[in-house]
Order: C-alpha cells, then structure tokens, then sequence
C-alpha cells in the first residue's frame, strides 16, 4: 500500500549517518523519516531561497542482494552532501549532474558501488 515514491527528510538522513546508522530500505524507515503533505505545502515558505523548495532524487544500488548498505557507506556519502542543504550553505542557481565515480566495494560487500 501507499505511494512507493516519498520524501525523506534530508536531516534524518545526515543525523542517521552522525550516529554511525546504515542507509537502510525505505521501507524500513520510520514514519518520522518522511515529510508528509502538510510540512511539504509549508516548506517553501518563508525561506532563504524564496518561494523554491530543494529537492534532491537520489538513486543508488544496493551493495548487497540481502542489504542495501550493509556498513554504512552509502548513507556516510549521501549524508556528507545533504549536509550542505541541511546546513543552509549557498547552493549555486545551475547544479550540473555529477558524474558516477566508482567507489571500491566496501570490505564484506560483493558488488561495486557508483557514486
């Protein structure tokens, strides 16, 4: 049931990382990860950036069959640039793409990662 696409709250993520936490299924995350439709319809209000609401779409492969990260490296580097938007730091008006950079597998992990 329910939308398979959500908003997660970008600080629940980088405070997740600051507790050593692992990126774990979206499913499996708490209630309080995600920004319902009230907080969304406010959230562009009022802010540094007029009327905009940041949004950024992250897609990444799991780093195991049974575990999307199962120590904790993709939320770190999810984490470390969500940082900058949680923090209020100037984002320039034109973000270009930035291209996938391999990432050695994590120690125990079975696959490569792209980053």
């Amino acid at each position: 049931g329910g939308s398979p696409v959500r908003l997660v709250d970008a600080r629940f993520l980088v405070a997740l990382a600051a507790d050593g936490g692992i990126m774990p299924r979206r499913q499996d995350l708490p209630e309080s990860a995600f920004v319902d439709l009230e907080r969304l319809r406010n959230m562009g209000r009022g802010n540094n950036y007029g009327s905009t609401l940041r949004v950024v779409c992250v897609s990444h492969p799991w780093l195991q069959p049974d575990h999307p990260d199962p120590i904790g490296t993709t939320l770190r580097l999810i984490a470390r640039a969500l940082n900058i938007l949680v923090r209020d730091t100037y984002l320039p008006r034109h973000v270009r793409r930035l291209p996938r950079l391999p990432l050695a597998a994590p120690k125990g992990c079975k696959r490569r990662a792209h980053v």
